[in-house]
């Protein structure tokens, strides 16, 4: 992890997308200080959005005009710029200086590297993976048996104090290759909401290239700063991904079937453990998995 981490256009480029959340978007920034950033605005109220950026010089404001959904506003922002390296990260994530000089160490020292990602923990500090394995009925199957299954061989894997090659990568903080990332034509705007990542990943591996999750690197991601109802969220996740098996996995039926209980099954162990949240939350997922719909976007 030699590298120096150069501030400079020509080197790095920070990608956000912006909805809502202002304090979250305010507090990104301040933790990345000195980077180059382009805000890519979905929200209504662009203005508002720029007042927040006066006095942030290396800070480029983009508005779209709109919520035109993740895939599509990252790959605008990635299209501001010419530098080899391009981090994306949502305004809800937690990175230091201190966690992109260690991603940024990593592809420098292996080229063969496309993309990598830290371990992403939820808001309250606890591990909730960062990337792992295509959806197969394999992943699926290591992820319904659980502790009894082989943790590298799931869709969501426990992320290791070390580099752990993986086929796709949360894009809560995705840092990737530009050239790669051109060269696979960047997130499949297909998706406008969640599993764009994992998309990408697929896109990446179909063409050769490695992914590596950077467990070392922890960075905490707070979910849900866009919406104040999480339940949107949550259908959105769970219908992205089914829809993401009935299109790109072999055996989808099978596949998607395994993963609707598997959800079932982690809502009926946290309804009993007295976790009401969270057994809602998979509860909804599993029923959205079922459903496979893309989410709608909010304009």
């Amino acid at each position: 992890m030699s590298a120096p981490i150069r501030a400079e256009p020509e080197t790095l480029a920070v990608v956000t997308v912006h909805y809502r959340g202002d304090g979250d978007l305010r507090e990104l920034l301040d933790r990345i200080v000195g980077l180059p950033v382009t805000v890519v605005d979905n929200s209504a109220t662009p203005a508002a959005t720029a007042a927040l950026l006066v006095d942030r010089p290396s800070v480029q404001h983009l508005p779209t005009g709109g919520n035109v959904g993740f895939a599509r506003a990252a790959n605008l922002g990635a299209q501001q710029g010419t530098s080899p390296y391009v981090l994306f990260v949502n305004p809800d994530a937690r990175p230091t200086l201190k966690d992109v000089h260690a991603l940024l160490g990593d592809l420098e020292s292996d080229h063969g590297l496309a993309a990598v990602a830290p371990a992403v923990l939820d808001g309250d500090g606890r591990a909730r993976g960062g990337g792992g394995r295509l959806p197969s009925v394999g992943a699926a199957l290591a992820g319904l048996v659980g502790p009894l299954g082989r943790d590298g061989r799931r869709i969501w894997i426990n992320p290791e104090p070390r580099l752990q090659e993986v086929d796709w990568l949360s894009g809560a903080c995705l840092l990737v290759r530009r050239d790669a990332f051109a060269a696979v034509g960047g997130f499949d705007e297909h998706y406008p909401l969640y599993n764009e990542d994992m998309a990408l990943g697929a896109r990446l591996r179909a063409t050769g290239y490695r992914l590596a999750l950077d467990g070392a690197v922890r960075v905490q991601h707070v979910g849900g700063g866009s919406s104040p109802d999480p339940r949107p969220l949550w259908r959105a996740r769970g219908g992205a991904l089914g829809h993401f098996v009935r299109r790109q996995t072999p055996h989808p039926r099978l596949v998607r079937a395994l993963l609707v209980v598997s959800f079932a099954l982690r809502a009926v162990a946290s309804g009993l453990l007295g976790r009401r949240l969270a057994a809602r939350e998979y509860a909804t997922v599993a029923w959205a998995v079922q459903q496979g719909r893309l989410p709608r976007l909010d304009r």
